[in-house]
């Protein structure tokens, strides 16, 4: 049986050859700009749009890897088992795989640990939620990993998990970085200093042609 990583290394193999079609969407001109829209013509060159776009892009999804095996399961408190992790924002699943494979390791010795975790991928796009799920059906492994098409402010668990985690770790500090005005969950909860909620504005043109519903200014 392939180790966890040679699964990995074909499976993004694998993505880069059904995926990773180069990137010309814009590369012509156009005389008319539609709105951006994370659909099928997006998705499918995605992998070489983050690449180019994101530097260093592959630290950040190692470094994920090496958060979640240090933060996975590891103590036989019952009452410290359960561990959420989240991607918002899953896109094609490079983090989720990542997670996934820092919790597997975390639990090499302690297999009655595997089913105490929960990682789940969210993204608005059902273009890349349907890549994203085939990318992790492809990786075979027992750390379970659910993907659901939703917007974050859909997510029941987020701030219900995070914003009490975060009031009993001052030292930290969680920024959530959004440009809708949809943040009712978070307003259930009581203020807690060091989690900011940070709106990003528009021009009022940009919004109409190519954000849509993003507050404008």
């Amino acid at each position: 049986m392939l180790a966890n990583q040679q699964i990995i290394s074909l499976l993004r193999k694998k993505m880069s050859d059904n995926h990773r079609q180069k990137d010309n969407i814009y590369a012509s001109p156009q005389t008319e700009i539609n709105r951006f829209s994370f659909d099928n013509a997006v998705a499918d060159v995605f992998a070489d749009m983050i690449d180019r776009s994101v530097p260093g892009y592959n630290k950040i999804i190692q470094m994920t890897e090496i958060i979640a095996q240090n933060l996975g399961p590891n103590t036989s408190d019952t009452n410290n088992l359960t561990r959420g992790y989240y991607d918002l924002g899953c896109s094609l699943g490079a983090s989720l795989l990542a997670m996934r494979q820092g919790v597997a390791r975390s639990c090499q010795d302690k297999p009655d640990l595997i089913g105490l975790t929960m990682i789940t991928g969210i993204d608005n796009s059902e273009a890349m939620i349907k890549r994203c799920q085939d990318n992790i059906d492809r990786d075979k492994s027992p750390i379970s990993v659910v993907v659901r098409c939703e917007n974050i402010e859909e997510t029941p668990q987020f701030a219900a998990y995070f914003v009490p985690f975060f009031k009993n770790v001052p030292q930290a500090t969680l920024e959530l970085r959004t440009k809708s005005a949809q943040i009712r969950s978070l307003l259930k909860h009581e203020a807690v200093k060091n989690v900011i909620i940070a709106l990003s504005f528009s021009p009022e043109r940009v919004s109409k042609q190519l954000e849509h519903r993003v507050p404008a200014f």
